[in-house]
C-alpha cells in the first residue's frame, strides 16, 4: 500500500485503545511492545513503543519511540489488540 491510496478510517474503539496506550507509556506503565503493520504485500513486526498519534493530511499516523511512524489504516495490531478490519 502506498500513502497516496485514500485513506480508511480507523474505528474509534481502536483509536481509544492507541491513545490509551500512548498514555500508559507516558506515565511510565508501560513498555516496548509488538506492532504489526501492513507494507505493500509483507506484513512487518516490530518492537517499539507507542509515544502519540497524529492527523495530518486526511489520515492518522501511529508515532513510535524509534521515529517511525505508520498510518493507522496500516495497522494490523499493536501490544497485541487486532485493529477492527485488519483482517480485510
Amino acid at each position: 500500500m502506498s500513502d497516496k491510496e485514500n485513506y480508511k478510517p480507523v474505528s474509534c474503539t481502536f483509536m481509544d485503545e492507541v491513545e490509551n496506550l500512548a498514555t500508559l507509556r507516558k506515565r511510565g506503565r508501560i513498555e516496548k511492545g509488538t506492532i504489526v503493520y501492513r507494507s505493500n504485500d509483507d506484513e512487518i513486526t516490530v518492537e517499539d513503543a507507542i509515544l502519540t498519534w497524529e492527523s495530518r493530511n486526511g489520515a492518522e499516523y501511529l508515532v513510535l519511540e524509534s521515529g517511525l511512524e505508520i498510518r493507522m489504516d496500516h495497522v494490523v495490531s499493536v501490544y497485541e489488540v487486532r485493529a477492527s478490519g485488519a483482517d480485510d
